[in-house]
This record gives structure tokens, sequence and C-alpha cells, in this order.
């Protein structure tokens, strides 16, 4: 399983890294959006796990949801804004959004969704 993670200020870090740590996941990090751009067409990624608080971040999701070869791509991700995340998981599928404090078990139960179980969640066109 190819993991994305896109933490531009590595404020979760630690947090990815605990509840990543216990698969054998083929990770790879981006601290960047131009990295992150680069990835998704070097690694191509399974699941993308990211940070949502900066403007940048949120318009990186938004351009993987646009665009029709990543927009079913699930993402995993954490902010602190929840009118946003309300607004972006009305919008788009594929996206389990998390708004801070978050529950450690919560972000695991939804990567395991998209990783373990994906293909019960998935159109069967994708």
């Amino acid at each position: 399983m190819r993991v994305l993670i896109v933490d531009l200020e590595n404020q979760n870090e630690k947090l990815f890294s605990d509840i990543l740590n216990r698969y054998r996941f083929n990770e790879h990090k981006a601290s960047t959006i131009k990295k992150a751009r680069s990835l998704l067409n070097d690694f191509h990624p399974h699941i993308v796990i990211m940070s949502l608080y900066r403007k940048d971040e949120w318009s990186f999701l938004e351009e993987l949801k646009e665009n029709n070869s990543t927009k079913q791509l699930p993402i995993v991700a954490i902010s602190n804004n929840e009118k946003k995340r309300d607004q972006y998981n009305d919008r788009y599928d594929y996206l389990d959004i998390f708004v801070e404090p978050v529950k450690l078990k919560n972000i695991r139960h939804a990567i395991q969704r998209w990783t373990h179980y994906g293909t019960l969640y998935r159109d069967n066109d994708s």
C-alpha cells in the first residue's frame, strides 16, 4: 500500500507516524505542494494523508478532488476548521476530514477503511 503524507509544517508528523508505524506501508512524505504533486505522478499513492491548516493545503485538496485522475483517491486529513471541513465533506467523495482535537482511533479507523477495506467503499467503476 502506497501512502502519501502531506504535512507542510510538520504539525501532525508524530501523530501520522504513530498511526502508520503499525502497518508496513510504503510511505513518502511531502513538505511542499510542489513535492506532493511530483510524488502523485511518480509514486502513484493509494491514499493521501494530510494536514489542512494553510490555504495552499486546502487548495491542493481541492485540486486533487477536481482532477479526474485523482478525484477517487481517498484522503484522510486533520484540520482546525470545522466550517471548511463540512463544506468539503459535502462537496467531495472519498474524503475524511477530522477537526482537532482528534482521537487517534478515529483516524486509524479511517485509514484502515481505505487501505484494508477500500474496495467495499469505492464505486465498481474505479
